[in-house]
């Protein structure tokens, strides 16, 4: 996929790709588990861990070149992991434990970068539902994502008109603004705007992450999660349909 390409146009392949090579996961090792988590009684802490390595394995294949179509089971089984845990254990977890927000918006965005199904927009609604109403900055593409697959511009269009007080009021950054533009010029479908924003979009990425690892010194515990660009091959899927 050109996103794809694009993505790692934009980071040092060869050092990006050694950081990962050892990662002991596979992703049919991944789905084998995953399955586990459609049981009648999943376990949530059991779910939760293997979200995260099927979300790091996918971007461990994704550095060594792989595609969305190529990792697609991996994905599905992503996508369908919370699928038996009921609404109220989630938001008593997220009471105590603020880290599931992220966990949810990782299987948010994998359900929305799937290719278009009921199945994975029931998906989307239910836990876009448990997140909280504005979003946060490390949270704002998969809300950007949501509200470009239901065509819900009224959303966009009031964190357009009123960017510069809640920015302040929840930390939303440079990316931010990048991710909410881009987000509006595939609602319009203007291929000239998206075209000069994926690219503004990409280096904006790529800074943030840099920013990110200096200011909380995590050079050394890289994850290749962080540097997935889920906005990105969103709109690949969204701009084919």
């Amino acid at each position: 996929m050109e996103e794809d390409c694009l993505f790692m146009d934009n980071v040092d392949f060869m050092t990006y790709k050694k950081v990962f090579s050892y990662w002991p996961f596979t992703s049919s090792h991944c789905v084998e588990k995953l399955m586990f988590a459609g049981g009648d009684n999943p376990s949530l802490s059991y779910n939760l861990e293997w979200i995260s390595l099927g979300v790091e394995t996918f971007a461990v294949e994704h550095s060594k070149g792989a595609s969305l179509s190529e990792n697609i089971e991996l994905l599905s089984g992503i996508a369908a992991s919370l699928d038996s845990v009921p609404n109220k254990h989630l938001m008593d977890a997220m009471t105590s434990n603020h880290s599931l927000y992220e966990t949810i918006g990782d299987v948010l965005r994998v359900a929305m970068c799937l290719p278009y199904s009921l199945e994975n927009l029931e998906r989307a609604n239910r836990l876009y539902a448990l997140l909280p109403k504005q979003p946060t900055s490390s949270l704002f593409d998969a809300y950007v994502m949501y509200q470009v697959t239901f065509g819900f511009t009224n959303q966009l269009d009031d964190w357009n008109n009123n960017f510069s007080g809640l920015h302040k009021k929840f930390a939303w950054g440079a990316l931010n603004r990048l991710q909410l533009d881009y987000g509006l010029a595939l609602v319009s479908k203007t291929e000239e705007n998206i075209s000069k924003l994926r690219f503004a979009l990409i280096h904006s990425f790529e800074t943030y992450i840099e920013s990110e690892e200096l200011l909380n010194s995590i050079k050394k515990n890289q994850t290749a999660r962080s540097r997935l660009n889920w906005l990105l091959f969103f709109s690949s899927i969204y701009l084919d349909n």
